[in-house]
């Protein structure tokens, strides 16, 4: 699992047996009750769009509910270790966690900018900006910011502001 290609949301795959391929982008599961179509990749469009119109494309063909929104890093890290999920990109991720400890510090949320459904907020400290995958509210005042050797990431959302601490990815 490499942190800085993911992009959040992620989405829990739930038990399944195997994933299959099919060279002209059709993504199928297994599971115990079945075999469900996941994704195609020929399809315009980001995951969630792409996954929107797969009703249309297979009407009566069973379709593999994602049921598990992972939005921030914050939820993340209470999965075990080898959960596998899929980012916004149809990615899949096998998460792994780390021995190492990182920083998570408070930050006063500066700016904050309606994207559809998804919210852009601005921290102070931090020169790049965050998209988030839903609404935030105007009560949700500062934002936790991991600091790995990768950069910071967004660990989660939160009215007050709170101490330094550390958690592991």
């Amino acid at each position: 699992m490499d942190i800085r290609k993911i992009e959040f949301p992620l989405y829990k795959l739930r038990s399944y047996l195997r994933i299959d391929t099919n060279p002209l982008g059709l993504v199928k599961i297994t599971t115990f009750r079945g075999v469900y179509i996941f994704d195609d990749t020929n399809i315009a469009g980001t995951f969630e769009e792409r996954r929107m119109k797969l009703p249309i494309h297979y009407p009566g063909k069973p379709i593999y509910k994602l049921k598990e929104r992972v939005i921030y890093l914050r939820q993340l890290v209470k999965y075990k270790s080898g959960t596998t999920f899929v980012d916004l990109n149809g990615n899949l991720v096998k998460y792994n966690k780390s021995s190492k400890l990182f920083e998570v510090r408070s930050l006063k949320i500066s700016r904050r900018r309606e994207y559809g459904n998804w919210t852009i907020i601005q921290v102070e400290g931090v020169e790049q900006p965050y998209l988030v995958g839903q609404t935030v509210l105007p009560t949700t005042t500062h934002a936790s910011i991991m600091d790995t050797t990768w950069g910071p990431f967004l660990y989660d959302l939160t009215n007050k502001q709170h101490d330094t601490y550390r958690r592991k990815i």
